[in-house]
């Protein structure tokens, strides 16, 4: 293997140790559709990347489970705090849209608000706010696997399917509660694998692939089930209507300005995992 491949997986192998760690693994809060839409429709309207979102699930899941309780008027802030950490952490220095995003945040909210609780956050997550997530396995996972390695349009292909269900995925407590994020990300891989011409994905190239379980430690029982979960509740791999319309449907979201408020969560019943 080439030594670039090579540094793809040992940078691998350290998420996974790292998601190991004590709030890095399955969600402890049960999904909510109604959050996600929230979410997805801030970071569309204003162009930033989608991976904001699974690291905002992640602080708000984490900060719920160690809070002994909480109201829905804070729930709504803790709504809005956590997409505005996430997009901080996961935008760059020079991303111009950053700024578009805390305005239109903070048309949300009192803007003190989220500060106050955004320094509570970080205090109940104890700073730690770059855990691993489904995309970035996918990603180098993408890497390594044999066909893209070889193919980059075979390779854009996977990553295509493999997106749409890490997005889907975010909806559905079964798949966030019971599996880690490098597990749903390697059985949505392998689930792509089936939509691929066996002429170009060759039984080899899986096999390459399917032993990277090994490499990682991954229990084979545990992605096969995951891999079956994500049949059942994903069992459409692309919206017929155009990629993104099933994932996120249409919410109104405010203009930096102001304007329309945004789907309200204060209704949503969280209920935390066992």
């Amino acid at each position: 293997m080439p030594a670039i491949f090579q540094d793809t997986l040992m940078d691998l192998k350290a998420l996974v140790g790292k998601e190991d760690a004590d709030g890095y693994g399955v969600s402890r809060v049960r999904s909510s559709a109604q959050i996600c839409n929230l979410w997805y429709g801030i970071v569309d309207r204003y162009g930033t990347c989608r991976e904001s979102v699974p690291l905002a699930w992640n602080y708000f899941s984490r900060f719920i489970s160690n809070v002994q309780s909480i109201t829905p008027q804070r729930i709504e802030l803790l709504v809005k705090t956590s997409l505005f950490l996430a997009i901080k952490v996961h935008s760059t220095a020079e991303d111009a849209r950053t700024v578009e995003h805390m305005r239109a945040i903070s048309a949300l909210a009192d803007q003190t608000k989220v500060l106050d609780m955004e320094e509570e956050m970080l205090q109940v997550l104890e700073w730690r706010v770059n855990p691993p997530t489904m995309y970035q396995f996918a990603d180098r996972l993408i890497k390594l696997h044999p066909l893209a390695r070889c193919d980059r349009v075979s390779g854009n292909r996977i990553e295509e399917l493999v997106r749409y269900q890490l997005e889907r995925a975010l909806y559905f407590s079964e798949l966030m509660m019971n599996y880690r994020p490098s597990i749903i990300a390697f059985a949505a891989i392998m689930r792509a694998e089936e939509e691929l011409d066996p002429r170009v994905l060759t039984v080899n190239m899986r096999e390459k692939f399917l032993s990277l379980q090994s490499k990682l430690k991954m229990d084979i029982c545990e992605v096969d089930e995951c891999m079956s979960a994500l049949e059942n509740s994903i069992p459409q791999l692309e919206d017929p209507e155009g990629p993104g319309n099933d994932v996120v449907p249409s919410v109104s979201v405010p203009s930096p300005t102001g304007g329309d408020p945004c789907v309200s969560p204060t209704s949503v019943t969280i209920a935390e995992g066992n």
